[in-house]
């Protein structure tokens, strides 16, 4: 029994030692240095490591570390080794993904040591883009910004960026003063509407035009050379001119009240009298105000005259004057040309106007009333239109160079004297349509031929339509 007992026990420690003896093998090992002296005890652990495993990652500024473990069986140990910051010197780079401005780049780095074999990859950042040169796509202006592009050669990633509005463009202009305003520096922008004044110089004094009553700029400077009548509606009518200037405007006011009328044959015979200006305020224009002004060129009606206008539908100065309500030309001169907004040619409307060569009547027309153009002794030719039926007592009467003449179909009227003293007119067709003509209708017309498609003479013709007993052709076709 002790015997058995003895060898349990023997057995025992013979365990412990086994124990002891391959904890002082790895101790041994660690420390590299086996006790060669101690022949008794066994042989001692040596480490087995595994793979170096990546604990951190080196940078350009600081080291790594890897660290490996010993694979033994109940082996804690391990050893740790610093790797280099990144630089050529220190490891061997191998390109496995070239970076670009849209993708990462990745390297595989091997450590120079000889002692540790390891690599790693690490991630190369993405490229900056490769931007060509800005293009403008809108460019700025004074008032709206633009915008411009810049894009990745590589990639075609565009920029976009807004261009600020620029400064304005201005252009300079001097404005000088005249007697009814300052002047200035106009800085007009000429891009868009900006624009302000500066430099403000005084305004002129006004200064009568040789010859007028004037100033340039439409003031009147004289009064006295007119006759005035003052009214019962407390404003003036102006009832003669006792002046010889050849450019006249008449005032709008006197004696601080308004100028309302030109009375009857005002400026009647005023030879010399070439240019005329009517004022806003006038309202009235009497019988035969401007008759006999053989030398009138100009009729002016100003712009804010809502009785009266010179002008045509587009504006345009026609040199007469014409009742804007019943479209009437009541005033005609030299240099007339009558709108063809026109319906009537108002009585005396060129009454003694000697110095009127031609004049074209628009097929607007349709009544030339009494003396109308009695008296133009330098009308050579006139073509009535077809849209005028009535041509009034003396209308062409004392016209001594009218050689031509037609009287359209449209006509049905000729009144007294209508052509009477027209003695270089040669030869009138009288049409059928024609049913009254007035006593004494071409009297003095000593070389007339008178050719009438009627076939012999109408009721309605006066008898004593043809005074001057000239010869008469009847029937013609």
């Amino acid at each position: 029994m002790k015997r058995k007992f003895r060898l349990i026990l023997i057995m025992v420690m013979l365990l412990v030692m086994a124990s002891m003896l391959v904890m002082a093998s790895c101790e041994l090992n660690k420390h590299d240095k086996p006790n060669l002296d101690d022949t008794n005890k066994p042989e001692a652990h040596k480490h087995v490591f595994g793979e170096w495993e990546l604990v951190s990652l080196p940078t350009e500024t600081s080291e790594g570390s890897i660290k490996r473990s010993c694979i033994n069986k109940g082996c804690t140990e391990s050893e740790t080794f610093i790797l280099p910051k990144i630089a050529e010197d220190n490891y061997v780079v191998t390109i496995l993904q070239v970076p670009t401005c849209t993708t990462e780049g990745k390297n595989s780095l091997a450590i120079r040591n000889g002692d540790v074999d390891f690599s790693f990859e690490i991630v190369v950042p993405k490229l900056d883009h490769t931007y060509c040169e800005w293009i403008v796509d809108k460019e700025p202006t004074c008032t709206t910004p633009g915008n411009r592009h810049k894009e990745c050669s590589i990639c075609h990633d565009k920029i976009k960026e807004e261009i600020p509005v620029v400064d304005h463009t201005y252009v300079d202009t001097t404005v000088e003063p005249t007697c009814t305003e300052q002047g200035y520096t106009l800085h007009d922008c000429s891009v868009c509407d900006s624009s302000y004044k500066d430099n403000y110089v005084p305004k002129d004094e006004h200064a009568k035009i040789p010859n007028t009553n004037h100033c340039k700029c439409g003031h009147v400077i004289e009064y006295d050379m007119f006759d005035y009548e003052l009214l019962v509606d407390n404003t003036y009518s102006i009832t003669g001119y006792n002046g010889d200037y050849i450019d006249v405007v008449i005032p709008s006011k006197y004696n601080n009240k308004s100028v309302t009328r030109i009375g009857e044959q005002a400026f009647y015979g005023c030879s010399s009298l070439t240019c005329i200006t009517i004022p806003d305020s006038v309202t009235s224009i009497e019988f035969g105000a401007f008759a006999v002004c053989s030398s009138l060129a100009s009729i002016v009606v100003d712009n804010g005259n809502t009785k009266y206008t010179s002008r045509d539908r587009n504006g345009n100065e026609s040199n007469c004057i014409i009742d804007i309500a019943t479209n009437t030309l009541i005033v005609g001169c030299k240099n007339t040309v009558i709108p063809d907004s026109v319906i009537w040619i108002e009585d005396s409307a060129f009454y003694g106007c000697s110095s009127l060569k031609s004049i074209t009547i628009p097929d607007s027309v349709t009544w030339i009333r009494d003396d109308a153009f009695y008296g133009c002794s330098s009308l050579t030719s006139i073509n009535i239109p077809n849209s005028v039926t009535r041509i009034d007592n003396y209308a062409f009467s004392g016209c001594t160079s009218l050689a031509s003449i037609n009287i359209p179909e449209s006509v049905t009227w000729i009144g007294n004297d209508a052509f009477s003293g027209c003695s270089a007119l040669t030869s009138i067709t009288i049409p059928i349509s024609v049913t009254s003509i007035g006593g004494s209708a071409f009297n003095g017309c000593r070389s007339l031929t008178i050719y009438a498609e009627a076939v012999s003479k109408p009721s309605g013709w006066d008898a004593n339509w043809n005074s001057s007993n000239r010869p008469v052709v009847w029937g013609i076709q």
